[in-house]
């Protein structure tokens, strides 16, 4: 008989993670719409508040003004992100940017609020072969 618990051993969670740990100073995220960046603050609100996500961490979602793709999407966010902090000090941080605009249409469970709020497992994956 294959035991499933004995072979898949998964943990995470952030509410364990070290202090020393390098980490994201700013994370990005770039949206379709208002409505896609509406529902990316309220997911980022409510991880926060229970300790899902690192804390101390800038989170910015920034929706794209019209389909301008990735390199436009990057400039724009640059550009959002020059102007809320200046140049001095972004050249000091690190930023993390995410592109996340559009609806996962061709993935049912994830097209309410797109992958990237899709959870997955983390951790260890340990095989065991038993006879």
């Amino acid at each position: 008989m294959f035991d499933w618990h004995q072979t898949f051993v998964l943990r995470w969670d952030v509410r364990h993670l070290e202090h020393d740990i390098i980490y994201w100073d700013i994370v990005v995220v770039t949206t379709l719409d208002n409505v896609q960046k509406d529902a990316y603050d309220t997911l980022i609100q409510q991880r926060s508040t229970i300790n899902r996500i690192p804390l101390g961490v800038d989170y910015l979602v920034i929706t794209d003004p019209g389909k301008i793709g990735n390199g436009g999407s990057t400039m724009h966010a640059m550009h959002v992100l020059e102007q809320q902090y200046g140049w001095e000090i972004l050249r000091k941080k690190r930023i993390l940017l995410i592109h996340a605009g559009g609806y996962s249409q061709r993935t049912p469970t994830t097209s309410c609020l797109g992958k990237i709020a899709t959870s997955i497992p983390k951790g260890v994956i340990k095989f065991i072969n038993k006879p």
